[in-house]
């Protein structure tokens, strides 16, 4: 529906409901109250002109009826606009709260609910990560994405100008630091490293913790 036909429908509407049955009889009661008036007083007479006052008396009250309805119509006409403009508003804003509700809810529920324990190892994290050296988080969060890396692979991972006594003072700065930890594989004792396992679900919330405020 247009937004003018909608304004002309609500304009009729409110005239509708505003001349009732009630406000009809409150309108005709004064004239019809005189006719009658009128007609006990002085009573009967072809010889009082009844007939054109009747006519006259009638056309009178149709026609200020006609003129009262339709001075209703163009009040409301005038003022459904800002009704109509004021209720859309009311409206908007009763969405946006229930909006921004629901975004706040499912923000809530989407938010990692951490035990006792791992808030424990988060701050513990914390505490350890932010003021070490940004390689020893990056070799912290390679091991937390990929489960593990043996030596040979993690030396991959660095320019070749980097000396492996460099990269091997930040992985035992890293298990120094109770997060990571190493073990010997294979018929060559290879060595490999990986995250403690009982703070995977800790890390992952310190470095989704830390993009969300980098990113905000």
């Amino acid at each position: 529906m247009s937004y003018w036909r909608l304004v002309f429908s609500r304009a009729f509407k409110e005239t509708r409901a505003f001349w009732n049955v009630h406000q009809v009889w409150k309108y005709a009661a004064t004239p019809l109250s005189a006719i009658i008036l009128r007609l006990l007083v002085k009573q009967w007479s072809p010889v009082m002109g009844w007939e054109g006052f009747l006519k006259e008396a009638a056309i009178f009250i149709v026609f200020g009826f006609i003129v009262s309805w339709g001075g209703t119509y163009v009040i409301n006409l005038v003022r459904v606009p800002a009704e109509l403009h004021h209720e859309s508003q009311e409206a908007i804003t009763g969405l946006r709260t229930d909006l921004e509700r629901l975004e706040s809810e499912n923000a809530r529920l989407r938010k990692p609910q951490l035990t006792p324990l791992q808030e424990s190892q988060v701050q513990m994290i914390r505490g350890e990560l932010d003021g070490c050296p940004d390689n020893v988080r990056a070799i912290v969060r390679l091991l937390l994405s990929h489960g593990e890396f043996a030596w040979s692979d993690l030396r991959h991972g660095f320019a070749p100008g980097v000396p492996d006594s460099t990269i091997q003072g930040y992985l035992v700065k890293a298990k120094e630091m109770l997060l990571i930890q190493d073990r010997f594989e294979g018929p060559t004792q290879e060595r490999v490293w990986f995250v403690r396992p009982e703070l995977k679900f800790a890390l992952e919330h310190y470095f989704a913790k830390r993009e969300s405020n980098k990113s905000g």
